[in-house]
Parts: C-alpha cells; structure tokens; sequence
C-alpha cells in the first residue's frame, strides 16, 4: 500500500505538469461545416428510402422463395404448412412497411410538412 502511495506522490504531479501545457495550446478553428440541420433531415430521409425499398425487396425474395418451397413440397403438409407460415410472415412485413409510409404520409399531411 505504501509502494501504491509513493508512485501516485511521484506521478500525480506529473500528470498535472502535462495537463498544463496540454491546456496552454489553443485549438484550431473548425472548417465550416457544410452540413445543416435540413441538410441531415433530406440524409436520414434518403437513407430510410434505400432500407425501406431493400426491405420491400428482401420481403418479396422470401416470397419467392416460399413459392418454390411450396412448389417442391409436392403435396406434403408439414412442408406446405412452413412455406405458408414464410408467405403469412413476407406478407405481413410489407403490410407494416405500407403502413408506416401511410403514416408518415398523414403526419406530413396533418402537419403541413413538405414532400
């Protein structure tokens, strides 16, 4: 414990020493920055088009795919049931991307926002 004691007496003081001279530098200015506040809403905007399309996308694909497993599933229940169940789950993914632009359409409406 003494030891622990001895080293913080020896490199407490140091530490402050440097903490000065670290503070005497002023920093540079900042460039401009290009970015605005609307300039970041239109990015997020951009940004939630591309996932919102790629998600519509990725739900028809699992459509697709549940198409063809029905399609091989050659009258079998238990595999018909699975490939239903993707249908049900593709379907309802794009019911709720539908729905959340149908919002956002109202609330743009409602609140007299652009776009």
């Amino acid at each position: 414990m003494i030891s622990l004691v001895k080293k913080f007496t020896f490199i407490a003081p140091v530490f402050l020493a440097l903490t000065s001279v670290a503070l005497a530098f002023t920093p540079e200015p900042l460039p401009n920055n290009p970015l605005t506040y609307q300039g970041l809403l239109d990015l997020i905007e951009k940004i939630l088009g591309v996932l919102f399309t790629v998600l519509v996308i990725w739900a028809i694909y699992w459509i697709l795919m549940a198409g063809i497993g029905y399609i091989q599933a050659k009258g079998d229940p238990e595999k018909t049931k699975v490939e239903n169940q993707k249908i049900l789950y593709a379907a309802i993914g794009i019911g709720i991307a539908l729905f959340a632009k149908g919002i956002e359409a109202l609330v743009r409406s409602v609140s007299g926002g652009g776009g």
